[in-house]
């Protein structure tokens, strides 16, 4: 294989044919070339395939297509016809870089790619024989639209002399397996214009195909909107989706009956052979009966369990020749691996921008999201999100903070608003000159005793000890914390407006790893919790430095930043302060750690250890009378959320 490209050798019915001088091939390309250029365009660039490529190939990094004629020569396509199928490449390829420009382009092309691998799905070369033809509907259709009339009719010609000389798909000789049948059928009939003679259940798939009718009432051709040649209209992943929705089951349908038919005919032959092998033996010939193994119509007699793609090895075989793909799957595989290796998928590049905006590195971004995107996945039985659950808790919170609605009093003698004017002048007139149709709006005032500030400082664990599954799920339970108070502040910052007191919620992280670093916090305290911030945080906690547990220190820097203001709005009810630790071992000074709890709590400060798994135990004591013990590391998100929601339920 030549870097940069994907080739294969072309081959005829013959087998591999000798390869003719590539100065040939060049003189081909040179004769043609500004007719090829001219097709490509400016997005595609058009080269002769160097020597040693004796096919069609395709740079996705470069955007480059590389020619052969040779390919199709030795199919025994005449000139014209080799440019017409040349074309036809062109626009295989073309569909293809519109594809990985789609959102998530690149994994809908692998998974098509796994489709059509022998290697990887036994049902590939049905699949191969389906694509092919549906996706030449749409790449022929495409070449006659940016041509001319003069290419309509080389590609029928091509059908009737070369491809296909025959559309009776059940004469003898030409007899085809019914899952066969129907995409020969389908490309035939819509490109050649002639009508094939098929079984009659492939004639009833194609005519359900035809008239089929929508989830919303309306019927139609799905088969001609699927190869629409407009890209505009069905994009190569639309139509792969239509065609696996729709086509590909009815294929698996006609390949099952294909296959009770093979199995019916083996047993058959097996029955004769063994009858022939009696009498010979009565003859004193002692033959042997054996499987019959020779191909029957492009079927090959199955054995147990057998393979389809080895049951119609033959059958496929021949639709290669019939149908041919210039480039095979191998090639394709390695031509998608080296543009997502340069490229990636959409979510790489977003990450790599986000990654050069920030000053971050690419991998941490994702690793973020990962976590972000797992907690924001929905719980099989409660169809909520740990994320969502939280959100319930910001929502009622908000809902007890709404400004009350003005109160309307009615009926009033006397008001803002006359609300029944018929009711006025039928009083009046009936003596009643102070009737109760006015409608007055009363206003009461009375003082909040919500508290309109909270301050939640979360202390991470990155002691040795926590290496393993305990870091990764105390940064999944940080991740956890900062998207929490991110919605939640996003929450508060839509309802501002509308609520009777503002409320702040403000958030700091210190770690703790036996270093000059405990006192200092990672994320300062404040309202804001930018996208960088959360992402060099969940960062920093996914390693782990430290030898010892060294909490304390952390502890007793959270308790200077406390200043006299401060104790005395938590005393007011104003300002609501919670320190929640992380820790999986005993303290290096549980008595250190007992005392500034202590401090922290003659200060009205809410403090919260968090025992991790059996090694943790030791906080229930140390962090007493408020601790609670994650037994399991993989418990730590939900019991995160657990105090989150018991700490925040009546602010």
């Amino acid at each position: 294989m030549n870097e940069g490209y994907t080739y294969i050798k072309a081959v005829s019915g013959d087998g591999e044919k000798p390869v003719e001088k590539h100065e040939q091939a060049i003189s081909s390309f040179e004769r043609h070339r500004e007719m090829y250029e001219q097709y490509a365009g400016y997005s595609i660039a058009v080269k002769p395939a160097p020597e040693g490529l004796d096919t069609f190939a395709f740079d996705l990094e470069t955007n480059t297509i590389y020619l052969n004629d040779k390919f199709y020569a030795l199919l025994g396509y005449p000139e014209e016809g080799t440019s017409f199928a040349t074309f036809h490449e062109i626009e295989h390829f073309r569909e293809k870089l519109a594809l990985l420009k789609e959102k998530d382009g690149a994994y809908v092309f692998g998974q098509y790619l796994e489709k059509l691998d022998t290697k990887a799905s036994p049902h590939a070369g049905a699949y191969g024989v389906m694509d092919n033809c549906i996706s030449d509907i749409r790449q022929n259709g495409a070449v006659v639209a940016r041509t001319h009339v003069g290419f309509d009719a080389i590609e029928k010609q091509l059908y009737r002399d070369v491809q296909f000389p025959d559309v009776d798909f059940m004469k003898e000789g030409n007899n085809k397996p019914l899952h066969i049948q129907l995409p020969y059928a389908i490309l035939n009939e819509y490109r050649s214009g002639r009508v094939c003679v098929v079984d009659e259940r492939a004639r009833k798939v194609i005519d359900e195909l035809q008239h089929t009718t929508l989830p919303n009432g309306k019927v139609v051709d799905l088969l001609a909107l699927m190869t629409n040649p407009d890209p505009k209209v069905v994009s190569m992943s639309k139509r792969l989706l239509i065609q696996d929705t729709y086509v590909w089951p009815r294929m698996l349908e006609l390949l099952e009956e294909d296959l009770k038919e093979a199995q019916k005919k083996k047993e058959k032959d097996d029955e004769g052979e063994g009858k022939k092998g009696g009498e010979e033996n009565k003859g004193g010939k002692g033959q042997e009966s054996k499987n019959n193994t020779s191909p029957q119509n492009g079927v090959v007699q199955p054995q147990e369990n057998p393979s389809p793609n080895e049951v119609f090895r033959e059958a496929y075989a021949e639709a290669g020749k019939r149908v041919p793909n210039a480039t095979p799957v191998d090639a394709q595989k390695e031509a998608l691996k080296k543009w997502v290796q340069e490229n990636g998928s959409e979510e790489d590049r977003v990450n790599k921008a986000l990654a050069e905006r920030l000053g971050v590195k690419k991998e941490e971004v994702k690793a973020y999201k990962d976590i972000a995107r797992s907690l924001n996945a929905p719980n099989p039985e409660t169809q909520e999100s740990v994320i969502d659950d939280l959100e319930k808790v910001i929502r009622r919170i908000i809902s007890r903070r709404l400004k009350e609605k003005h109160k309307p009093r009615y009926p009033v003698e006397e008001g803002d608003e006359l609300v029944d004017p018929a009711g006025w002048l039928a009083e009046v007139r009936g003596g009643n000159f102070e009737p109760k149709v006015w409608e007055d709006t009363e206003i009461k005032l009375e003082k909040s005793k919500k508290c309109g500030d909270v301050e939640i400082t979360l202390v991470c664990d990155r002691s040795g000890s926590m290496k393993g599954e305990k870091q990764r799920e105390q940064q999944k339970a940080l991740v956890l914390f900062m998207e929490a108070l991110k919605r939640f502040n996003d929450v508060l910052d839509d309802e501002e407006s509308r609520v009777e007191k503002p409320l702040t919620i403000q958030s700091e992280i210190y770690t703790f790893q036996a270093d000059s670093t405990d006192g200092v916090p990672i994320k300062k305290m404040g309202k804001v919790l930018t996208e960088k911030e959360r992402i060099v945080s969940s960062a920093k906690v996914a390693t782990t430095s430290g030898g010892s547990t060294t909490d304390f220190i952390s502890l007793e820097a959270i308790t200077k930043s406390i200043v006299p203001e401060t104790v005395e709005k938590i005393k007011e009810g104003e300002l609501r302060k919670i320190v929640i630790v992380f820790t999986d071992g005993d303290s290096d000074d549980s008595s250190r750690v007992r005392t500034v709890c202590t401090a922290l709590r003659k200060q009205g400060v809410v403090v919260i250890g968090v025992g991790i798994t059996e090694a943790g135990k030791s906080a229930l004591t140390t962090y007493a009378p408020k601790a609670v013990l994650a037994e399991r590391a993989e418990d730590l998100p939900k019991v995160l959320a657990d105090i989150l929601k018991e700490v925040l339920a009546d602010v």
